[in-house]
């Protein structure tokens, strides 16, 4: 069976709904929609059309404790992020910063884990300063230092961690301008 966007939606929209969906199906569901979200801006926008952007946050919202949906949901909201302001929006309001930092309370020893919430977390701040002052007002700081701290030699920390220091020291440069 190919993957479609209707397909993945439709099904978990249907499941959540229900409250039926088992774990299993959560994981998968986060998981196609992973996978759809990278395949670009179409994609996303149809995603998002379909209802996608809430079914994706209410499961990783219920799901805190299971590794492979808050992966797949952190990489999936990472991808929906970037590249469209509005949809960043979007996950913003639903509360897109306050899972990713959930996320990385919930799995600090998990390295890919912290990867795709600080990847997500980065996403969603890029241009937003409501955004970055959610992670601010969210302990985000303190997580994204124990995430440097805990995984030194993840590949996968380092990265969107890397990238998320630069942001912010771009953000202090900002502020540290207009107050002169």
């Amino acid at each position: 069976m190919v993957l479609t966007v209707d397909v993945v939606v439709s099904s978990m929209q249907a499941l959540v709904s229900a409250q039926q969906a088992t774990l299993e199906v959560q994981e998968w569901g986060c998981a196609g929609l992973q996978d759809l979200s990278a395949q670009g801006a179409d994609t996303c926008l149809r995603i998002e059309e379909q209802g996608g952007l809430e079914v994706l946050l209410a499961t990783v919202r219920v799901r805190l404790g299971s590794q492979k949906v808050q992966g797949h949901g952190c990489a999936a909201m990472a991808n929906l992020s970037r590249g469209s302001v509005a949809r960043q929006a979007r996950i913003e309001f639903l509360g897109g910063v306050e899972l990713a930092l959930a996320t990385l309370r919930a799995h600090p020893y998990a390295p890919d884990i912290q990867g795709w919430a600080l990847a997500a977390l980065r996403e969603l701040a890029f241009g937003s300063a409501s955004a970055q002052q959610r992670v601010m007002d969210g302990d985000g700081v303190q997580l994204v230092v124990r995430a440097l701290r805990e995984h030194r030699d993840a590949a996968a920390v380092q990265a969107p961690l890397r990238d998320w220091v630069l942001q912010q020291l771009r953000l202090v440069q900002h502020i540290r301008g207009q107050q002169n």
